[in-house]
């Protein structure tokens, strides 16, 4: 009888490390599941981050294209960029009332707006057009003008 007992102790404790394990890998695999469900849902948390951050990329460059465009199509007055120089309070854009034949050191300039420009430093620059575009624009406190294919004459506002 001491070997049946013993017997059956031995196989009862083989019994209960066989369930032991089994609830072991049982529960490891739940956890596992569990782990795997979070990371998933982690995942799809971030490929919508991505798109969204995607999406606002995109934007970005339309916005950047469409200021690039812009920029291209700013028109420049002075070609000689000077870091001393400031330029002050807006341009007006215009263009010449008629026939403009260049700077002959009083220059009158009427634009199409109906002001009336005198030119205020003395320089001779020949240039005819019809009707030329007109940048008026104040630097250094003083106002000056720069009729399209001439260099920019200080000016003073007679009408």
């Amino acid at each position: 009888m001491k070997i049946d007992i013993l017997n059956l102790f031995e196989k009862n404790i083989k019994v209960k490390v066989f369930v032991g394990l089994f609830f072991l890998i049982f529960f490891s695999l739940l956890v596992s599941i569990s782990s795997n469900h979070k990371l998933k849902t982690e995942i799809q948390n971030l490929e919508t981050e991505v798109e969204e951050l995607n999406s606002k990329i995109e934007e970005l460059n339309s916005k950047i294209e469409e200021l690039e465009t812009d920029a291209e199509e700013v028109k420049t007055f002075d070609n000689n960029v000077n870091s001393s120089v400031r330029y002050t309070g807006s341009a007006i854009e215009n263009k010449v009332d008629d026939e403009f034949n260049g700077w002959d050191g009083n220059t009158i300039v009427k634009l199409s707006n109906g002001s009336v420009w005198q030119q205020a430093d003395y320089k001779y620059q020949y240039h005819y057009s019809y009707r030329p575009e007109v940048f008026i624009y104040s630097k250094n406190g003083a106002t000056y003008m720069k009729v399209d294919g001439t260099d920019e004459v200080r000016v003073n506002r007679i009408k």
